[in-house]
């Protein structure tokens, strides 16, 4: 599917009774005119009653297959309970899509009695998903807006209150009798949790089912159209205000719920962020679903914008902690990552004067309360400073990230003082890369004043600055939420811990890369000949995987050295070149959709990922783990005409049809990858 070339233009347009964005074929337009608002580009078209600026759905249409969806009803998308239904001081403006901004975008404001309330909708060019946020300000005289549930279940099918008595971000009104759900839930906290996407298939009968989840997938087979909604919030109870569950759905009605909202946490003066939701429909075809559904957040997340190769490394994988972080030592790493050819090197606790309460050194307390002065380069462990250090690295071709912990005393009310001291290390020393870890967002204030810290940092850094944000413990962002600040830093597994298996790292990717974009992971690898006696005779053992197959697992992601890389005894010249052959097609990689093929990995599986690049060359990784078979054949979700094999330890490939290629390996915890056409 060949995406049209953009052509760029200058727009121009009027706000008032009739409001539209005349564009190119491919640009997203804005149309409105009287009571109706249409919203398109060349994939998908939506089409609403503008309602006084209490936007009705009426229909979606998916362009690329000509197919409509027609809402039985159409209602307001969004409502609170005890609030006003009449809207006053109506205002619409629109921002046309551009050569700086890849989306049209629509803002809808409104009020009923002291409460405003801003409706953002984007769409991007090149998505066939719509995203809408929601923002209030002002006053109300209500209690609450929705019940929240203390409990924690995963799935709550509780009938004791109907859908019409709640609060909602969305709403659509269509005969789903006949149609098949699939909800799918995510975990983070992946210190406590390793079975990371929970899916659910069901269909509607009687009364409202109330599901937890942050994506809804809806087939209708009959008319071969599929209805897919992505809630973007955090996961589960790490949301604000978090009724329990995030949709309705019966016979006849879907609802969204949980604003992330509280009357309580309206301010006067300025917007509060509540969450949102992207919406788009498709054709049944699954392939299909996650490719629009990765495609949109490939728009909506963080893309590095040089899209060169980035391979980190990060000490603390070695559970040295922080006892040997010095100049000498990194000065020992910074050369062994030059050898290996990574491109990042990541400084974390214990870089600082303030030492954590997880510091090898018995002073260490400090974690949730910062001063400015703990912020400072430890001076016994870089007695020069970081000048040496920097310029060492500078040197190397290696670029040097910090690892920070903000301060959440009083939900974050020193996050200028925080960012001040991140802008400080960006123009002292040209730091752009932070690791921000010990987030506990426990209420919206919370919530507000780190996105503040994270905004300033970048606009104060000419939007350089990018964060590795941690989801290993605690309420925090999750894989959908402040995704456009940087990537995501997954989990931590330790072979001093006996809990690092390399197929378990993959297990994760694989199940995610579905859902999520796979390249706003960081994925680690450990030096597998650590530790040996806690897996003694054990099948899955890192070591028997071997580091280059430790790596490989890596590849459809952002890697990450987790490992002291000068505690790697000996490196095999293989190991080396196997970092270079990815490198040289990183650029590719991290631009394209990556969609999880074959089996998923167990330890006995063959399984891998391919990598879909309408711009570009597309390529298959393909891994064998510890198999009694030598062959597979893995069936694409697209046809290919050619195969080349780029590197790694496949004997021989066959193309059996246009959509199935026959891939035999050497050996058990081998992997290849080829580049196809």
């Amino acid at each position: 599917m060949k995406p049209i070339r953009l052509l760029r233009i200058i727009f121009s347009f009027c706000c008032g009774l009739f409001c539209q964005i005349h564009t190119a074929q491919n640009k997203s337009t804005i149309i409105k005119e009287n009571n109706k608002l249409v919203i398109s580009n060349a994939k998908v078209k939506f089409t609403y009653l503008f309602n006084d600026g209490k936007l009705a759905l009426q229909s979606i249409t998916d362009l690329e297959n000509n197919s409509e969806l027609l809402l039985i009803k159409p209602i307001s998308d969004f409502y609170l309970i005890d609030e006003s239904t009449e809207t006053s001081d109506v205002q619409f403006k629109i921002q046309p899509s551009s050569k700086e901004n890849n989306y049209a975008e629509a803002e809808i404001i409104y009020r009923q009695d002291l409460l405003w309330v801003k409706r953002v909708l984007r769409l991007y060019d090149e998505a066939s998903m719509l995203k809408t946020t929601y923002f209030l300000k002002g006053q109300s005289s209500a209690v609450k807006w929705e019940s929240v549930v203390e409990s924690d279940n995963e799935l709550i099918e509780s009938q004791h209150e109907t859908v019409q008595q709640k609060s909602h971000l969305a709403q659509l009104q269509l005969n789903f009798k006949h149609a098949k759900f699939k909800s799918v839930a995510f975990n983070d906290a992946t210190d406590h949790n390793d079975n990371l996407v929970i899916e659910n298939e069901f269909m509607a009968f009687g009364e409202a089912k109330y599901i937890a989840a942050n994506m809804l997938f809806v087939e209708f087979s009959e008319a071969n159209q599929s209805i897919s909604i992505l809630k973007e919030a955090p996961l589960g109870f790490s949301q604000q205000a978090y009724p329990g569950f995030d949709f309705t759905i019966s016979n006849s009605q879907i609802s969204l719920h949980g604003l992330g909202i509280t009357p309580q946490d309206l301010d006067t003066d300025e917007w509060v962020r509540g969450y949102g939701y992207a919406i788009g429909l498709s054709s049944n075809i699954t392939s299909q679903l996650h490719l629009n559904l990765l495609q949109y957040q490939k728009q909506d997340t963080f893309n590095r914008l040089d899209n060169k190769a980035f391979i980190s490394s990060n000490t603390w994988g070695d559970r040295s902690k922080d006892g040997r972080m010095n100049e000498a030592f990194i000065f020992q790493e910074i050369e062994k990552a030059k050898t290996l050819g990574i491109t990042d090197l990541q400084l974390d606790d214990g870089w600082q004067q303030g030492l954590s309460k997880n510091s090898f050194s018995e002073a260490g307390s400090i974690w949730d309360d910062w001063q400015k002065n703990d912020w400072q380069p430890h001076q016994e462990r870089f007695p020069n400073g970081f000048l040496p250090i920097i310029a060492k690295a500078k040197a190397s071709g290696i670029k040097l990230g910090l690892w920070f912990n903000p301060t959440k005393t009083d939900d974050y009310i020193n996050w200028k003082r925080d960012a001040e001291i991140l802008i400080d290390y960006y123009v002292k020393y040209g730091f752009t890369n932070f690791k921000i870890d010990g987030v506990a967002l426990g209420s919206k204030l919370a919530e507000i004043r780190f996105r503040k810290f994270l905004d300033y940092v970048k606009e104060k850094t000419n939007h350089n600055a990018v964060f590795n944000l941690d989801v290993t413990a605690g309420n925090r962002g999750g894989y959908f939420y402040f995704t456009e600040y940087g990537t995501i830093f997954l989990e931590n597994r330790y072979t001093d811990w006996g809990n690092y298996y390399p197929y378990r790292t993959l297990r994760n990717l694989w199940h995610l890369a579905a859902y999520v974009p796979s390249e706003n992971f960081q994925i680690e690898f450990l030096n597998v000949n650590r530790n040996l006696h806690k897996y003694k005779k054990q099948q899955f053992a890192p070591a028997i995987a071997g580091l280059d197959y430790s790596f490989a697992v890596t590849m459809a992601a952002q890697p990450l050295a987790w490992m002291e890389l000068s505690g790697l005894e000996t490196i095999s010249q293989d190991f080396v070149e196997i970092i270079s052959d990815y490198k040289k097609i990183a650029p590719d990689l991290n631009k394209a959709v990556k969609l999880p093929i074959g089996e998923a990995p167990d330890g006995r599986s063959f399984t891998g990922f391919l990598a879909v690049n309408d711009m570009a060359s597309n390529y298959l990784i393909a891994y064998r783990e510890a198999t009694e078979n030598a062959s597979y054949d893995f069936e694409l979700p697209t046809n290919i005409n050619s195969v080349k094999q780029l590197f790694g330890d496949a004997t021989a490939f066959e193309l059996l049809s246009k959509n199935t290629i026959k891939i035999t390996f050497k050996a058990s915890w081998d992997f290849a990858v080829f580049k196809v056409d």
